[in-house]
C-alpha cells in the first residue's frame, strides 16, 4: 500500500463523519433541557480560565469529537490550551462515547477494560 492510499482512506474517513455529524445537526432534533445544558456548557468559552477557549476546542464536533488537528492527533502531540503557551500532557480523546465506557476493570486474564483515557485514569 502506498503512502497516498493511507492518506486517501483517512480523508474519506473524515469526509464520512463530517457528513454524519453535519447531518445530525441538520435534523434539527430536539434536545432535551439536561441535555440542552449540556451542550451549553460544553461550548461555553468563559468556563476556561482566561474565558477563550470552550471544551469544543479540543473535542470538536465537526471531526468526530476529537481534536481538530489531523497532524497532531496522528502524532499523539498535544493542544495548547487556555493560557497561551501552555500544553498539557495527554493528547484529547474523542469524546464521543464517553457514556458507553464501562468502569475501569481487570478481566479474569489479565487484560484491563473500561475507563476513559489510554490509561483508564476516569472509571466512567
Amino acid at each position: 500500500m502506498k503512502g497516498g492510499d493511507v492518506i486517501g482512506k483517512k480523508t474519506l474517513i473524515f469526509i464520512v463523519m463530517l457528513v454524519l455529524v453535519t447531518a445530525g445537526i441538520a435534523s434539527g432534533t430536539m434536545l432535551t433541557p439536561k441535555e440542552e445544558l449540556g451542550k451549553l456548557i460544553f461550548f461555553d468559552k468563559h468556563l476556561s480560565i482566561n474565558k477563550n477557549q470552550a471544551r469544543a476546542a479540543c473535542h470538536a464536533p465537526e471531526v468526530g469529537w476529537t481534536g481538530p488537528d489531523l497532524a497532531i492527533n496522528a502524532t499523539g502531540a498535544v493542544y495548547e490550551g487556555s493560557v497561551p503557551g501552555r500544553f498539557g500532557n495527554r493528547k484529547p480523546p474523542a469524546s464521543a462515547y464517553a457514556g458507553a465506557s464501562p468502569i475501569l476493570h481487570q478481566m479474569q486474564d489479565g487484560t484491563w477494560v473500561g475507563g476513559m483515557f489510554w490509561d483508564g485514569r476516569a472509571t466512567g
